[in-house]
């Protein structure tokens, strides 16, 4: 799976956290933050993802590795689209 890196100019990286990782980040000082959440919502039947720092809806799927999926691309924009004047690296681990 390739994983995309979204580095800013002050040297912050953001990326979808993904078990594959672990290794990489093992004697790196870091930070993890939850940026969203998967949730099934009851009433609905339907899986929901939840952008943690703003609360808006992502996606309502009745699949949750649909929801996931789309809740990537959706985490993978934003990063992107929040330092527009930064490179994106996309590593193969």
């Amino acid at each position: 799976m390739i994983h995309s890196f979204f580095i800013s100019p002050d040297g912050v990286s953001r990326s979808v956290y993904n078990d594959e990782l672990i290794d990489m980040y093992e004697d790196i000082p870091h930070q993890k933050r939850r940026a969203s959440n998967i949730e099934f919502n009851n009433d609905l039947g339907l899986w929901e993802a939840i952008d943690s720092e703003n609360g808006k809806l992502i996606t309502r799927q009745k699949k949750r590795q649909d929801a996931i999926k789309l809740e990537i691309e959706y985490l993978e924009n934003k990063f992107r689209n929040s330092t527009p004047e930064s490179p994106s690296l996309a590593l193969c681990p």
